[in-house]
């Protein structure tokens, strides 16, 4: 078998034109509405963090005196190596007599040979995405760390291994009790105390407090949460669920950010198995200004401007997907590679609390 089965179907395009056709079906990511797209002309990355408050007053002084010095607010910047985010999948013998005998059939069906291989190409257009949504989870709801080990990334590579510093003023517990005590906790307390006193300081408005779904059944069935909307009395409830829109509507009208529940699931594969999970952090809870957080920095893809012989291309959301054929014995790749890395570019002017401690983020 010469070549790869897409190019002897309908020559290299045939690849693209799949992908774009059916692109709609595939699984959906999430990092492009947190992130904006930085080009990279090698493989290394660098974010700017700086600390943006309200303004600082100037100074009231006489006539014929100089000009007091402010001091230059610090900008913090981060940098490393933009990793390569990369895999395949493989057609062997068996795989590819089922496509050798729709391919012998009368009045050859492009769509439904392709249909056979489409599980690989959806795969492989999506796979670095979501590596990224994991990325990008991690990162916002750890305080600004991303960690690779031996459960969720085939090899460690901790040389990839970041940290983005959020202030330790911005990283704290809960005032009362933890979060799933709903007879003692406070969420609506620790709101109030973690992050929206410190952003009124701040002079911070808007923004989004983004939590596991789990943490919001744990807020809604807290005793004070129930007793502030009038759903307690007497310790008992009056049989009337709380929804979140009651909750959200309360902290609009008081000009406080709201509540988001961050619905995501990502597939993580170790050892041929793969386990599917939401990425947030389950315990934390975490507030970012309006907009993106931050940045993915894309580097360029050597093969993409060197292609090579008898491999066919395509591309989905910058990820160069690529099929081919080896012999000996006969088998047909398909795979991905995409070089991006995240950044928190909005850290500094971030929140995070920890549900499950009392007081303090960590131990």
């Amino acid at each position: 078998m010469v070549g790869s089965v897409i190019s002897e179907l309908a020559g290299k395009k045939s690849l693209q034109v799949y992908i774009d056709e059916t692109k709609a079906k595939y699984a959906g990511i999430f990092w492009p509405s947190l992130l904006k797209t930085v080009p990279s002309d090698n493989l290394k990355w660098s974010a700017v963090i700086g600390d943006r408050k309200a303004g600082v007053a100037g100074n009231v002084t006489a006539f014929n005196v100089s000009a007091p010095l402010h001091t230059r607010d610090a900008l913090r910047e981060k940098d490393g190596r933009i990793p390569s985010i990369r895999g395949k999948r493989v057609m062997d013998e068996n795989d590819l007599h089922k496509y050798l005998e729709l391919s012998k059939q009368n009045n050859l069906d492009i769509n439904r040979v392709l249909a056979l291989i489409y599980d690989d190409i959806e795969f492989c257009s999506i796979a670095p995405h979501k590596r990224v949504d994991w990325m990008t989870a991690k990162m916002l709801s750890t305080g600004g760390k991303i960690s690779f080990q031996s459960d969720n990334n085939v090899g460690v590579v901790t040389q990839y291994d970041v940290d983005f510093g959020m202030p330790a003023s911005h990283k704290t517990g809960t005032t009362g009790e933890i979060w799933s005590n709903a007879a003692g906790s406070t969420p609506l307390k620790d709101l109030k105390t973690n992050f929206f006193e410190p952003l009124a300081d701040l002079g911070v408005g808007g923004g989004v407090i983004r939590m596991h779904p789990s943490k919001v059944f744990d807020l809604l069935n807290s005793n004070e949460v129930l007793a502030k909307f009038g759903l307690l009395s007497n310790g008992k409830t009056n049989g009337i669920d709380l929804s979140l829109q009651t909750v959200n509507n309360f902290l609009t009208q008081n000009s406080w950010p709201t509540i988001r529940p961050f619905n995501a699931s990502v597939g993580i594969e170790v050892d041929g198995k793969v386990v599917y999970s939401n990425p947030f952090e389950k315990d934390n809870i975490v507030f970012t200004p309006d907009g993106q957080i931050g940045s993915l920095h894309v580097a360029p893809i050597v093969e993409r401007d060197r292609p090579v012989d008898g491999v066919t291309y395509a591309e989905y959301n910058g990820n160069l997907v690529k099929k081919y054929s080896k012999t000996d014995p006969v088998v047909e790749f398909t795979a991905y590679e995409y070089n991006a890395f995240p950044s928190f570019d909005t850290i500094d002017q971030s929140f995070i609390m920890n549900t499950a401690r009392k007081g303090s983020f960590a131990a």
